[in-house]
């Protein structure tokens, strides 16, 4: 169950890019990136457990860091493959995260759903950069600015 709800979600996150006419931009799925790594901070903060804190922070970090960098990056369509890969990496971390860390306040379910949204949106946004259909914040700006 957990891995369809996974599916559904990945739907819905992709279609609310989507529908709020972000779809395409590099900003928005940043955002999504800095979300889902925050959230296994969030378990860590519910167990009161100080070195999953530090550890899931540390990690979270990292992803925070992908993010940052890919909104930044020279060319718009490396900056998306970089948080794609951020993306993937972090399904991958979410289906290997019970043998590597223990975070007691995590439910059972969450890995699977979080690995099957971070795998199915980071393989969404990689086939827009492949076929360079993403928009960089510069872009979006500029067209912004321009429809006033």
């Amino acid at each position: 169950m957990a891995y369809l709800a996974g599916v559904l979600a990945a739907v819905v996150i992709v279609g609310l890019g989507y529908a709020t006419r972000q779809g395409r931009a590099l900003p928005f799925y940043a955002t999504v990136l800095v979300v889902i790594a925050l959230v296994y901070v969030l378990f860590a903060a519910m167990a009161g457990d100080p070195l999953a804190l530090l550890v899931e922070g540390g990690i979270a970090l990292a992803f925070i860091g992908v993010a940052v960098v890919g909104v930044r990056w020279q060319s718009v369509r490396g900056g998306a493959l970089l948080i794609a890969a951020g993306l993937i990496a972090h399904g991958l971390f979410d289906l290997a995260h019970d043998a590597l860390l223990h975070n007691a306040a995590m439910p059972a379910w969450w890995p699977p759903f979080c690995g099957v949204v971070d795998l199915l949106v980071g393989g969404w946004l990689l086939g827009l950069a492949l076929r360079r259909q993403v928009i960089g914040p510069d872009e979006r700006e500029q067209r912004v600015q321009y429809n006033r």
